[in-house]
């Protein structure tokens, strides 16, 4: 569970809430709250700049998931699973 600024986050959002800061790389809004989805929509078409920093620093963001960085992680993972144990 995530706090951020008195929204509750849970299992995806929370994910996504590990990586993604505002306005760093994204708006978060209130669930349901169309008025202020709307108002970032607004905000991200008429602000070049703002959507290119943001694109910049997710793109930079997504290199962290890469394939060949996350598998070696899930093998390690995957391997300390299986080991025998010892008594």
């Amino acid at each position: 569970m995530h706090d951020d600024g008195g929204r509750r986050l849970f299992g995806i959002q929370q994910a996504a809430a590990d990586y993604l800061r505002e306005p760093d790389n994204c708006y978060w809004v209130e669930p349901r709250n169309s008025e202020m989805l709307a108002e970032k929509i607004v905000q991200l078409i008429n602000d070049t700049d703002l959507r290119s920093s943001m694109a910049l620093k997710n793109r930079a963001l997504a290199q962290r998931f890469r394939a060949d960085i996350v598998a070696p992680e899930y093998v390690s993972i995957y391997r300390q699973l299986i080991a025998p144990k010892e008594d």
